[in-house]
């Protein structure tokens, strides 16, 4: 038996950005299947199944699909249009989910597209939807899931990474997509060389902002997601989001840049952590001799073609094909998803300003208002 197939009787998740498991999901008694469901079936376009997460502690892989198709190309957020329009659950075993996803063919061409968060990696996701022969794909869950789940439960990624990789890309008649670029939630980095190890033949670029613009925004996201990020607390308040965001990493390191014994702790030092941790991890990548492109928000943003033309480059792919891809700049990428920018949301104060610059004052690496990577 390969799985069961389940419906979607009720949805449940208090946090939209949380990770994503099986119990999101109240499903019906399940029917079994014992013949392959992808055979003929494109796992990001239609009516397939797609990858939803890999759940370690029930030791399953959850699928997903819509009586109504689901394109995944066409949403901000990946694991978001899955949860709230799925209406189907096909439940595999582990093993199985293994077996069928590494022997899948592996895609022609793929790009991991890392980034600090609020630095338009998910406008980058809309460029390259833009483009022709190009599939993108903004943070689908099963892989993150996959590097992020496995290390931290069973201490094993690179066939999860790999099998979770297949299935996303995986199209009818046994083809892939000519090139995919997926771009995982920003934590990812941190997984750098589980993904490497996994897709040794992947090209890998970093979008980064300066520390102080991505603390501000996130800040601002934060609220619009419907996170407390807007008043202080002690650390159990902010433990379960730096566990989240930081990849897991343990209390010591939120301490070289935090005082983690005061009541009032806020977003803005938390975020400013959380960035320096992250470019940390991208400088870590180029010290270990990988030559990954790094590209800054403001030169982006600021020359529309050249920008893009760089990104497409820094992606392995042809940047003569940028002026099909800036009309995504004159739409908001986030549209449709949790936190579009039309949500209300309040601005750092004076003092959340000043804990914030405290912070950069002491963590170790340029906050890159100026500098460039």
């Amino acid at each position: 038996m390969i799985g069961k197939t389940h419906s979607i009787l009720a949805r449940h998740r208090a946090n939209p950005a949380q990770p994503c498991l099986l119990s999101d999901f109240t499903l019906s008694d399940g029917q079994p299947v014992n013949k392959s469901p992808f055979d003929g079936m494109c796992g990001w376009d239609g009516y397939g199944w797609s990858l939803y997460c890999l759940d370690f502690v029930q030791n399953v892989a959850v699928f997903v699909r819509s009586v109504n198709g689901l394109n995944l190309r066409a949403t901000p957020f990946v694991y978001q249009a899955q949860f709230e329009q799925a209406d189907q659950a096909l439940v595999m075993p582990m093993a199985m989910f293994l077996r069928i996803g590494n022997d899948l063919p592996a895609p022609r061409r793929l790009t991991f597209l890392y980034s600090t968060g609020r630095c338009g990696s998910t406008l980058a996701s809309r460029i390259f939807a833009e483009l022709p022969g190009v599939v993108s794909l903004s943070e689908p869950e099963g892989v993150i899931s996959a590097a992020h789940q496995s290390r931290h439960v069973i201490g094993a990624h690179h066939p999860y990474i790999r099998a979770a990789v297949r299935f996303l890309c995986h199209t009818p008649g046994g083809n892939t997509a000519p090139h995919v670029v997926i771009k995982p939630r920003p934590v990812s980095i941190l997984y750098d060389g589980d993904f490497a190890r996994a897709c040794p033949d992947a090209h890998f670029a970093f979008l980064y902002r300066d520390c102080q613009a991505y603390v501000r925004s996130m800040f601002r996201f934060g609220q619009r997601l419907g996170l407390n990020w807007d008043s202080p607390g002690p650390l159990d308040k902010w433990l379960p989001h730096w566990r989240q965001m930081s990849g897991g990493q343990p209390i010591d390191v939120l301490q070289r840049y935090v005082d983690t014994n005061r009541a009032d702790i806020t977003w803005a030092e938390i975020g400013t952590a959380l960035w320096a941790v992250t470019v940390s991890a991208f400088h870590g990548m180029d010290e270990s001799g990988r030559r990954t492109s790094a590209i800054h928000y403001d030169d982006l943003n600021r020359e529309k073609l050249r920008g893009t033309e760089r990104l497409l480059a820094a992606c392995g792919l042809n940047p003569a094909k940028a002026t099909a891809g800036i009309h995504a700049f004159s739409r908001d990428s986030h549209r449709g998803g949790k936190g579009a920018n039309a949500i209300p949301s309040r601005e750092m104060n004076a003092r959340e300003t000043q804990r914030m610059n405290a912070v950069i004052a002491r963590m170790g690496v340029p906050d890159y208002a100026e500098a460039r990577i």
